[in-house]
């Protein structure tokens, strides 16, 4: 009897924990990254001025840890590690611009999927855009951003439609092994929350309410949807952000505790551990092994929920100085109380007792700077440069604020702390350009190549603001000045290239578009097709645009390029071939929508007389780019020529409604004037 109860007892044990690992591995998860968040911006952290009434109620469910470090104050390099559970120097991503995660590395969505989980993320910025491999491991991935008119190199959108469509991804999965991920670029700059939202002075705060509303939204989905009680849910943020502290407004450049310091909250399934806190410091890169953890995939490694585990060591680091300006990069090591920075001129600070860093311990403490530089160098034993990255991708980075491009890597080794006041002006001319306040743009970069003449990115902005203000012969000297000094930049010839052109200087623009052919044969073949077609020479252009597309068969700008051409040449249905590859490249790369795309095949087809078809052309347009004047007007003229005039009527006011201005006015009097309708009143 007694060996019948122990086996009875084995037997029980062992299938309760068999059903315990069956629901553990049950688990949803969700991981909501809200870019930028500063800890000590919330009331979870105590701040006493902000107002984010989603996240404090999550905190009541969820465990918060006090001290949770990034390892990189920039977006891409710290969704890398939180993915992949490793560092900067092991998974290889050291900046957002020119680096691409290894697909060999297993990510956490890779983990997960063969587990059975349907993976999903929504995605805010162009910063983690699929190409950059960060999208690795997901089923779905949604990183359609697109530029608004008022800022036409942007790369981002609001975190509410990101929401939706993650939302909406969620609908389509019946079981509960589920992993989303909702990344928010709130509150990052610029600063710009919904109307309702700007509640106090502090326009940082704005958007970290708009972002807790949108939290607070994803969680009552989560509610309704009956995951929320069961789900493993994890709130958190890449990184911070500097708001003037040691002289940086945003991010990037430094690794002091407001740039590296980010919440992080750990709703576990049942509320388990509700409510606590979590003092020793710890890094994000422990998200991987505590999701596989709790969802009973971990190979055993301590994870964020091991109370027994000895507090780790947090390295961080930054080659945004080295590889932007030309400066030395910046390491750093959370251990205990101290947080030491391997700089030119080192730094150690008492994070806890001096939250603002303002008190150097480093003279103080030698023993103990010189045992952290000698771990903090060991970590990071290796550094790779980053691959060569194309012209359009970084200007659209350098619109969500990663500008500065030194030519050729590290050169002075400079401590970035010396250089902060250049970092300022930089990016506050690049605002000026972006704003189109030219004249107020010039003097910063001015003051830019003045101090840091081997800067490329300001020798291009002031270039740039002096043709946008009109002074076309001193934007001029400013390409022929950094070319003197760089005569590789791509970026610094093509501008020049069209400067010439727009002066009617053929030969010279034809000459610096030919600088470019050895660096980016596509880039200056472009050029020169689009001199040429100024030109009238439509022949030559077609020779240019031919060539480019045999180099790179799906680069988008070439093929509407070409499709350009063949219109100019009245062959509407090589047109439509061309921009029907476009539109296939955009779906089987699944890019961001592309801006005119659906409008020109609408066109196209219609010279076709395939009407039908070319009404759903233009309604794709409205629909992707409400702010797509032309094609609301030629919708309207569409639908009337097939005899639903009041439905035209109620485009035409529809679109007035998207643009109300004189342009969209104008366009739909002339609508109105082409289908005959003279009795219906302009909207």
């Amino acid at each position: 009897m007694r060996t019948f109860l122990v086996l009875s007892c084995v037997l029980v044990l062992a299938c309760g924990s068999e059903r315990a690992e069956r629901e553990r591995r049950d688990v949803p998860v969700f991981i909501i990254s809200i870019d930028t968040l500063r800890a000590d911006r919330l009331p979870a952290y105590g701040y006493d001025k902000g107002s984010t009434p989603a996240i404090d109620a999550l905190r009541q469910d969820s465990i918060l840890y006090r001290w949770a470090f990034s390892h990189c104050p920039q977006t891409l390099p710290s969704h890398a590690s939180i993915f992949t559970g490793t560092l900067p120097p092991t998974h290889g991503v050291r900046d957002n611009v020119g680096y691409q995660l290894d697909a060999k590395i297993p990510t956490l969505a890779t983990r997960l999927r063969q587990l059975g989980y349907a993976t999903g993320a929504a995605v805010s910025t162009y910063v983690l855009r699929r190409a950059t491999g960060i999208h690795e491991g997901f089923d779905f991935y949604d990183d359609r951003v697109r530029s608004s008119g008022a800022r036409p190199t942007a790369a981002e959108r609001d975190g509410e439609e990101s929401r939706i469509v993650l939302t909406s991804w969620l609908e389509t999965i019946a079981e509960p092994r589920v992993f989303g991920f909702l990344h928010l670029y709130e509150p990052h700059a610029p600063y710009e929350a919904p109307r309702q939202f700007r509640r106090v002075a502090d326009e940082y705060d704005n958007e970290v309410s708009y972002a807790d509303a949108v939290v607070g939204r994803f969680v009552s989905t989560l509610k309704e949807r009956q995951l929320y009680d069961d789900a493993l849910i994890i709130v958190l943020s890449d990184h911070g952000e500097g708001l003037g502290d040691h002289g940086e407004d945003e991010h990037g450049l430094f690794v002091y505790r407001e740039s590296i310091q980010v919440p992080l909250l750990i709703k576990l399934p049942g509320n388990d551990r509700a409510g606590e806190t979590v003092t020793p410091p710890v890094g994000l890169n422990q998200v991987f092994a505590t999701v596989l953890n709790v969802v009973g995939a971990g190979d055993g490694k301590p994870d964020l929920l091991d109370r027994e585990a000895a507090p780790r060591p947090v390295y961080s680091e930054s080659y945004y100085p080295r590889l932007h300006f030309g400066w030395s990069e910046l390491r750093s090591l959370v251990k205990g109380q101290r947080h030491f920075i391997d700089a030119p001129s080192r730094e150690l600070y008492d994070y806890i007792r001096d939250p603002a860093e303002l008190r150097n311990l480093a003279g103080a403490e030698r023993r103990e700077l010189h045992a952290l530089t000698k771990t903090v160098r060991d970590i990071d034993a290796a550094f790779q440069p980053p691959s060569q990255l194309d012209l359009e991708d970084r200007r659209k980075l350098a619109a969500l604020g990663y500008i500065g491009s030194a030519a050729g890597g590290a050169k002075n080794m400079a401590d970035p702390k010396d250089k902060v006041q250049t970092v300022r002006d930089l990016r506050r001319a690049f605002l000026f350009y972006e704003a189109k306040r030219y004249r107020d743009a010039i003097p910063l970069a001015e003051r830019v190549v003045f101090a840091e003449p081997e800067i490329v990115d300001g020798w291009a902005l002031l270039g740039r603001s002096r043709s946008a203000a009109g002074q076309r012969g001193l934007a001029l000297e400013s390409y022929r000045e950094g070319l003197r000094r760089f005569p590789e930049s791509t970026d610094l010839a093509l501008l020049a290239a069209d400067e010439y052109a727009n002066a009617g200087n053929w030969p010279q623009a034809e000459q610096h578009a030919a600088l470019v052919l050895r660096q980016d044969p596509v880039l200056a073949h472009e050029t020169l097709a689009r001199f040429a077609a100024r030109r009238g020479n439509d022949e030559v252009a077609r020779r240019h645009a031919e060539e480019a597309v045999k180099l790179v068969p799906g680069r988008i700008p070439t093929l509407m390029l070409l499709a350009d051409l063949a219109r100019r040449a009245n062959h509407p249905a090589e047109q439509l071939m061309w921009l029907d590859r476009a539109e296939q490249e955009v779906s089987v790369r699944a890019v961001p929508p592309v801006e005119n795309l659906s409008f020109l095949r609408g066109q196209a087809l219609l010279s076709l007389r395939r009407v039908a078809e070319a009404e759903t052309a233009f309604r794709t347009e409205i629909r992707l780019f409400p702010n797509n004047m032309r094609a609301w007007s030629s919708l309207a003229v569409v639908v009337s020529a097939q005899g639903r005039r009041d439905e035209a009527r109620s485009i035409l006011n529809d679109a007035v409604r998207a643009n109300d201005n004189d342009t969209m006015r104008a366009l739909v009097r002339e609508a109105l004037e082409v289908t005959g309708d003279r009795n219906a009143p302009a909207p």
